[in-house]
């Protein structure tokens, strides 16, 4: 109560005081009414056939005597008492005027009122309308986000799902592989195993049968050896002998021990010689050592081109 009076004070006031005006008008009605004289009785008329009722009849309708003069201040107060009537009955009038302008102005002041209250209850029910239409939009809107949250959840369930299936299907094709791999790789060692077995056994084979050639080899290399190193040294004693036949010892030398390098052509012919001096192989020994390997040009033929060399290095040591 109190808000409405702080939010419609004048409104209060007004009706206040048409509720004063109304209490006011009320008691001034009342003590009006009891001043008002009773209304008159009724004239009766009445037939009369009787001539001795005539007659009394007659004489009561006989005017009466005039009466005294009227008393001045009787009527003086008489007009007086009138007009206070008028005047009473002219306020009353002004008051039931202002009264019947107090409720026309409450009708108008509740009409108008009524007219905000509606106003109000409209603009409330609007109010509430677009509330409404927005907590329907609100709902419509989270409704929607949350249907497409749930399309979200489901598309996302879906993909792991579909996730989940390709990385089974990769982890069993993983397997798979795996098996198949392991199953190959045991077949290719199982065949490498088989196959080093064979080259083991081959190789054994080879191996043994490369010893026997290498001992037959080596058998006949020594051999070979032997004949070209006996050939070898059969052609440098004979280039030797050829040499020391051409030789002649210098006077007052004895022993004799130089080292001498020939270079040949494969005909024999000598293309260069020398002979390094040394303790046992002086400057006049070695002049004519190298003499005698050019007196003896052409030099001995290699009974083998195996054992020719054309940079022929010797010890001449004569006997």
């Amino acid at each position: 109560m109190w808000e409405t009076i702080r939010q419609h004070p004048k409104s209060v006031l007004v009706a206040v005081l048409i509720h004063l005006f109304l209490l006011a008008f009320f008691v001034i009605k009342f003590d009006w009414h009891r001043e008002v004289a009773a209304p008159a009785q009724p004239i009766q008329a009445t037939v009369v056939s009787d001539p001795k009722a005539i007659e009394q009849l007659r004489e009561q309708l006989q005017p009466e005597p005039e009466p005294p003069p009227p008393d001045l201040q009787a009527i003086e107060a008489e007009k007086q008492a009138e007009a206070e009537r008028q005047q009473a009955a002219e306020r009353q009038r002004e008051e039931a005027r202002k009264r019947e302008e107090a409720e026309r102005q409450l009708a108008l002041q509740k009409k108008q009122e009524e007219a905000q209250r509606q106003l109000e209850l409209q603009r409330q029910q609007e109010a509430e309308q677009r509330r409404e239409e927005e907590l329907k939009r609100q709902q419509q809107a989270a409704e929607k986000k949350r249907q497409a949250e749930l399309e979200k959840q489901k598309a996302e369930a879906e993909k792991r799902r579909q996730a989940e299936l390709e990385k089974k299907k990769r982890e069993e094709e993983a397997k798979r592989r795996k098996a198949e791999e392991e199953r190959k790789r045991k077949l290719a060692e199982k065949k490498r195993r088989e196959a080093e077995q064979k080259k083991i056994r081959e190789a054994e084979k080879k191996a043994e049968a490369e010893r026997r050639a290498q001992m037959i080899a080596q058998e006949q290399a020594a051999l070979e050896q032997a004949r070209f190193a006996g050939l070898k040294n059969q052609y440098i004693a004979a280039i030797k002998s050829r040499v020391e036949s051409k030789w002649f010892r210098p006077p007052g030398e004895e022993a004799v021990k130089c080292v001498v390098q020939v270079k040949q052509a494969p005909t024999g012919i000598v293309l260069d010689v020398r002979v390094q001096q040394s303790a046992s192989c002086s400057a006049a020994m070695a002049e004519s050592v190298k003499k005698a390997v050019e007196r003896a040009d052409p030099l001995p033929r290699a009974p083998d081109p195996r054992v020719f060399e054309r940079d022929l290095r010797f010890i001449f040591e004569p006997q």
